[in-house]
């Protein structure tokens, strides 16, 4: 028996759309509507400003393995930076160093918290992380020469144990005119379907600390989270203020609709389905999907143009070798086949299979990209 669907009650969700996000009242009904519009979502001020001196670099959106507070808790936390994403941003090395956090903004329930870090590098005049409840973690660092780079890290909980991460670059240029950098390679020009595909190099470094994490957390901390974890260091502030705005400001955990299975799935050992980058984005995601299919046909095309100059080349090797052995017959020369040099133009032939063969197996190779990329500490040094 087929169901009609068109006799189920919809219910409406006010919402709004900013900046190219969708941004939904988590309420219905005519009071909730009034409610909407009487909040600003947490947009990214400069971006209102229409102006030429803002570059706004492309969205990223991914479903992650850890819970939303613990993605708020990693991003409160600079020291985290150099030592995770060692090769990217940062040396583990070189710049994990001491820096105290002051507190530049007391906490309140709706407007959060912030926290300046000093000492910053000799470049940076001001860095300042801005927690804006309940989803952004805002995050400003001012060169001395006045540009800005603005990292907009958004989170919102899907179910236990797993968030939906939304971010952006915003890049202020300063009176001279001048772009700062980005993050990283992350800051420089490119399709937004290539920086969501690098995007897995820098946040897999994150995904395999905190995604054991919250299950050890979960299944040996007795009562207040500060109570299971050792924070001695002025580095840690900013996340204890993050835990302490939880609990007293939040209710201390996430409200999940009634009926939910609270219970945190178990680690996942799976390395491809830990480091899954299909179905935690590329499916939803229409640039990338796009990009993969024309990846795709480039790499049966090289591999295509890879047989056809092979065949020219055995082609051309052949009339060479059989021009000769006529030649030679013609003039009563005894000649050995295998004393045939063969034609320049066989070289170039096999010289461009190979180079098509190796485009293939390249293209072969970054399109795994779009499905999985396993991603191992151990191996980054």
């Amino acid at each position: 028996m087929s169901l009609d669907l068109s006799c189920l009650p919809a219910i409406s969700y006010p919402t709004q759309e900013r900046q190219g996000l969708l941004w939904v009242w988590a309420e219905s009904g005519s009071e909730a509507q009034l409610e909407s519009q009487l909040r600003t979502p947490r947009i990214i001020p400069e971006l209102e400003e229409n102006s030429d001196t803002v570059v706004h670099l492309f969205w990223n959106i991914r479903d992650l393995p850890y819970g939303w507070d613990f993605f708020m808790e990693n991003v409160a936390d600079p020291a985290h930076v150099p030592v995770s994403h060692h090769g990217i941003v940062g040396n583990r090395y070189k710049d994990a160093n001491y820096y105290d956090m002051l507190c530049i903004k007391e906490m309140s329930t709706q407007e959060g918290f912030s926290f300046e870090i000093t000492p910053t590098a000799p470049t940076i005049e001001q860095a300042i992380h801005d927690f804006q409840p309940p989803c952004q973690m805002r995050i400003v660092s001012t060169s001395r020469d006045g540009g800005k780079l603005i990292l907009a890290l958004y989170a919102s909980p899907t179910r236990p144990g797993w968030c939906r991460h939304i971010g952006c670059q915003v890049l202020v240029k300063n009176e001279m005119g001048k772009t700062p950098k980005g993050l990283g390679v992350f800051g420089l020009p490119m399709p937004a379907w290539l920086g969501h595909v690098l995007s897995s190099l820098f946040l897999h470094q994150d995904l395999v600390f905190l995604h054991y994490q919250q299950k050890i957390l979960a299944k040996h901390q007795k009562g207040q989270w500060v109570n299971a974890v050792y924070t001695p260091n002025p580095q840690d502030k900013m996340v204890i203020a993050f835990r302490q705005w939880l609990e007293k400001k939040a209710g201390g955990s996430i409200p999940w609709a009634s009926g939910c299975n609270t219970d945190l799935p178990l680690p996942e050992l799976d390395k491809q389905k830990l480091f899954d980058v299909w179905t935690t984005h590329t499916q939803h995601c229409q640039a990338c999907k796009d990009a993969l299919k024309n990846i795709k046909r480039l790499r049966v095309l090289a591999y295509g143009l890879s047989i056809l100059c092979l065949c020219v080349a055995v082609i051309l090797d052949a009339r060479a070798i059989a021009v000769k052995a006529a030649l030679a017959s013609a003039n009563q020369i005894p000649a050995s086949l295998l004393t045939i040099f063969p034609h320049t133009g066989f070289w170039w032939a096999l010289g461009g299979a190979t180079l098509f063969l190796l485009l293939g197996y390249l293209l072969d190779k970054f399109s795994r990209l779009f499905y999985v990329y396993e991603f191992e500490h151990a191996h980054n040094d």
